[in-house]
């Protein structure tokens, strides 16, 4: 697989509140892990302060394909490790808040529509 598709990435949250997300890059697979903090940081913009797992996963599935260009470039920046994860080879991206304000500009809307327990106001990004 040269390179993945919105269909070929998964989003899973993991217990520390992170989100990771999966896919193929070229010939290895890839794990991004989108730290809580990072995901807390880049939803205060939207006047969202303290998300719960669940919308921070709806946040990260309805923007997979955007992160995932964050991840690509970290990739070929040399911003990722090799870690052996059941007994393969996995690259490891970590993405941190502000990989989250430099790259594409993501959405809120997955969680407007959710209702996401704040209201409506839109903040700035």
């Amino acid at each position: 697989m040269t390179e993945a598709t919105d269909a070929d990435l998964k989003a899973r949250l993991a217990q520390d509140g992170s989100v990771e997300a999966a896919g193929d890059h070229r010939d290895e697979r890839v794990l991004a892990i989108i730290g809580r903090a990072a995901l807390d940081d880049y939803l205060a913009a939207f006047s969202r302060p303290r998300p719960t797992d669940q919308q921070r996963l709806a946040f990260i599935e309805g923007n997979l394909g955007l992160v995932w260009k964050t991840v690509v470039r970290k990739l070929e920046t040399g911003a990722a490790v090799t870690e052996i994860r059941l007994g393969t080879h996995v690259r490891v991206v970590r993405i941190e808040a502000v990989d989250l304000h430099l790259g594409p500009k993501l959405s809120d809307a997955r969680l407007t529509i959710m209702g996401a327990g704040w209201g409506y106001a839109r903040g700035g990004h």
